[in-house]
């Protein structure tokens, strides 16, 4: 009972950034990219802009949540609820991967094959369900298997997507290393940082500026222009209201 306790506190706030992330993308992805069904050039050019704009999005607030995951439970949960911080960060990592799924699930709406878009949501569920029998000991190993399961699923929805969409994986992995790669380095120094302060208020302050400092800094230092091609997607949703 206390382990499931545990795991319901952390699966009730690891999916809040997730959700957010992949509602406010999947508003802008469906209209931009069915309004490019006559010009599938500029429709992998949008698709990949999305694409590029949920990396810079979900891997800093993710991994970020994940760095500063004990500071965060016990100032939102007390200290009593810190078994919940594994739990917590291993949903957290398999969040990644939904916001992307979204993207995918709604380009193949938009290219007029919901179809796939059905079948690639029975696999996944599929998927799931195969990991969970199959590694049910404990918590932690059907956390583990689930990471697994919605991974596989994430690949698999990539390389059916670029049937259609002329999108390659080797293309999606360029998009998206970029934001992983400097995410990571952000997360190192978290959590470096969260070991420098005993307050949990100061700690966590501390490690929210330099996560978001180390970030920002990173992606302009490596010549990222995200921020203007996400204000682009915006003037186009527009454009196509």
């Amino acid at each position: 009972k206390s382990d499931l306790g545990y795991y319901a506190q952390a699966n009730k706030y690891q999916t809040i950034p997730s959700q957010v992330v992949s509602n406010a993308l999947s508003n802008v992805a469906y209209p931009i990219i069915s309004s490019l069904n006559n010009d599938p050039e500029k429709q992998v050019q949008y698709l990949r802009k999305l694409t590029k704009t949920t990396a810079f999005l979900i891997f800093p607030i993710m991994l970020g949540l994940m760095g500063i995951a004990e500071n965060v439970i016990q100032i939102l949960l007390t200290a009593k609820w810190l078994p919940s911080v594994p739990y917590f960060k291993v949903l957290v990592g398999a969040a990644i991967f939904s916001p992307f799924q979204v993207l995918f699930l709604n380009t193949f709406n938009a290219v007029g094959r919901p179809n796939y878009n059905f079948g690639l949501e029975m696999v996944r569920n599929s998927l799931v369900i195969l990991s969970l029998v199959c590694f049910h000991q404990t918590i932690m190993q059907m956390l583990y298997a689930f990471v697994v399961a919605q991974a596989l699923s994430y690949l698999l929805d990539i390389i059916v997507l670029g049937r259609f969409v002329k999108y390659t994986l080797i293309q999606h992995f360029k998009d998206i290393m970029a934001y992983a790669i400097i995410s990571l380095i952000m997360y190192i120094l978290v959590v470096i940082t969260g070991n420098l302060v005993d307050n949990i208020y100061l700690s966590a302050t501390i490690q929210i500026v330099v996560g978001i400092a180390t970030y920002l800094l990173l992606t302009s230092l490596f010549g990222q222009n995200i921020m203007k091609e996400a204000k682009e997607l915006i003037v186009k949703k527009d454009k196509v209201n």
